[in-house]
Formats: C-alpha cells, sequence, structure tokens
C-alpha cells in the first residue's frame, strides 16, 4: 500500500551519549519529506532516547520495521508502523543483555574497535531483514557465552513473538 514511499531514519546524537531516534519519509518522489503524521522531517519519535545505530527494514506488506541496540542498556529494541509512517508502536525489547563486543579481545585504533590483527572496524550494532510472509529476523554480535558470535530472533507473526 505504500510502495512509492522513501524511508529514513537516524539518531541525533553521538554514540556516547543518549541519542533521540528520528524519522523522515518522502511519499512524492523526494519533493517534500516529512515524520510522523505531518510533523517536520527528522523529527524525534516522542520516548525513544536511547536509539544507536537504527536500521530500517520494509515488509512486503508495507509494514515499517526499525531495529536498533543501545549498548548501555544492552537491548535490542525495534518499533514498528503499520500505516506508512503516520504512527510507530511502543519500543518492543527482543533481546536482553547483550554483552558488546569490548576489550580485551577487542582493540581500539583512532576510535574504532577491530579485531587484534585486523583494520575492518566494528561494533554491536543490531540489523534486521523482511521475508516472505509476516516474517522479521534480526541480528547482533554477542559475548554472551565468553565468544564472539552473531545472534538472531526470529518472528514469524510481524513482531508479535519472538
Amino acid at each position: 500500500p505504500y510502495v512509492l514511499n522513501v524511508y529514513a531514519v537516524w539518531d541525533d546524537g553521538p554514540w556516547f551519549c543518549f541519542s533521540k531516534l528520528a524519522f523522515a519519509r518522502t511519499v512524492d518522489h523526494g519533493n517534500k519529506w516529512i515524520g510522523l503524521k505531518e510533523k517536520d522531517a527528522g523529527s524525534d519519535m516522542p520516548g525513544i532516547e536511547d536509539s544507536g545505530a537504527p536500521e530500517i527494514s520494509v515488509a512486503s506488506n508495507g509494514s515499517i520495521y526499525i531495529v536498533w541496540l543501545w549498548n548501555n542498556s544492552r537491548d535490542v529494541k525495534f518499533v514498528k508502523s503499520v500505516d506508512g509512517g503516520d504512527t510507530f508502536s511502543d519500543p518492543v525489547v527482543v533481546a536482553k543483555d547483550i554483552i558488546p563486543l569490548t576489550y580485551p579481545y577487542i582493540e581500539n585504533t583512532h576510535g574504532w574497535d577491530h579485531f587484534p590483527g585486523s583494520t575492518f572496524r566494528m561494533g554491536t550494532y543490531s540489523t534486521g531483514c523482511t521475508v516472505a510472509g509476516n516474517t522479521k529476523v534480526f541480528a547482533w554480535a554477542d559475548y554472551r557465552e565468553g565468544i564472539y558470535r552473531i545472534y538472531y530472533r526470529r518472528s514469524i507473526d510481524g513482531g508479535n513473538t519472538w
């Protein structure tokens, strides 16, 4: 139902402080950008002050999912819109107590973490995608079992259960 809409999401602060989640969309090929309902593009989403590197994905039915992981709270959270970005659900926690990729096994060069002996920067961020039907998958890096792994949670009912 929102096939020509284009969406953008970001947080409005540096990674080390509380950041508000910002959202914008265009429904007219980029001529005008708006936020929630008819608010200005980039208006903060109410009640979300822990956004960290948010990522957006859109399901085939038009539902918008925004996922983020805030290292201070160590939770993967998401919000969902079923009306083209006019409104979003309250934040839902998908996974708790993430253990970020950190020292002593991570080195830091010029402010970016990386594995020892490598130069590719990395971090503990979340990512999401939608697949067939109403299936949603979120993934993140985690050290919870004493080894660095990629974990994921899957919902087959649009984020109602995980």
